[in-house]
């Protein structure tokens, strides 16, 4: 397994046509960190006879051969169902974040979110974008709350965007009043669930994803054993059983 330090999707692009190019590698399972940025580099493995596919992050509209990760719309509906929970029965303003508004992936739970709330009476603001760098990310939330100090909810559509978020929280007094669901389990994002910071969020399953992500490459060269999607699901991880979880990242 490599990758770049950090999300830098230039630098992940020239990692992978390093190894394109040296012919040596028989099949690769990618997690974008641009979807864009990474369609040519797919094509550039899949015609040089390399399967390739995606996992974590999909790209759909790419060269990829399959897609090991979570249906990001029906995840975006089951995290709008999670906050309807929460709110049990309580209307009014929802913000919602991400750390890139434009990408495919932010837009397809974004839409699932919004279909799953959408006879909630909730009004939403947002995605509003935090960019991934953690005291920007910060610095935005602070600003867009600040503006929406009637809000009852903050969404996240990503990890890095609801550690903000639930940092935010803590700092600003507003844990507890204010309700915050999100994504994936990173380090902080538990500390944040056991303390009572944010009420739930919503795994990928990593693990299960790089498991069958292999899987299905080592099928492929071995048997050829066509290359199907596999998707991974949603587990709702809130403080009650965070301790069983894997952690992310």
């Amino acid at each position: 397994m490599i990758g770049p330090t950090g999300g830098n999707a230039a630098d992940q692009v020239a990692e992978l046509q390093t190894l394109i190019n040296q012919k040596q590698i028989h099949g690769l399972a990618v997690s974008s960190a641009s979807n864009d940025a990474l369609k040519p580099v797919i094509a550039q493995a899949y015609d040089a006879g390399i399967p390739i596919i995606s996992f974590n992050t999909n790209n759909p509209e790419s060269r990829q051969m399959g897609f090991v990760g979570q249906d990001l719309v029906a995840s975006g509906r089951s995290l709008a169902e999670e906050l309807i929970k929460v709110l049990n029965g309580k209307t009014g303003k929802v913000v919602v974040v991400s750390v890139d508004s434009g990408a495919g992936w932010s837009n397809d739970r974004f839409s699932g979110f919004q279909e799953g709330v959408k006879d909630a009476g909730l009004q939403i603001v947002g995605p509003v974008n935090t960019g991934n760098e953690p005291s920007a990310a910060y610095n935005t939330v602070e600003s867009t709350m600040a503006a929406q100090k009637d809000a009852i909810a903050l969404v996240s559509l990503d990890c890095c965007s609801f550690t903000a978020g639930a940092k935010w929280l803590q700092q600003s007094g507003n844990a507890g009043k204010i309700h915050a669901v999100g994504f994936d389990v990173q380090p902080q994002t538990v500390e944040y669930l056991k303390g009572g910071v944010v009420d739930l969020s919503i795994s990928q399953g990593p693990a299960e994803q790089g498991y069958q992500a292999v899987k299905l490459l080592a099928e492929y060269l071995k048997n050829g054993t066509e290359i199907a999607d596999v998707d991974t699901g949603a587990l709702v991880v809130t403080r009650d059983n965070v301790a069983t979880v894997p952690v992310e990242g």
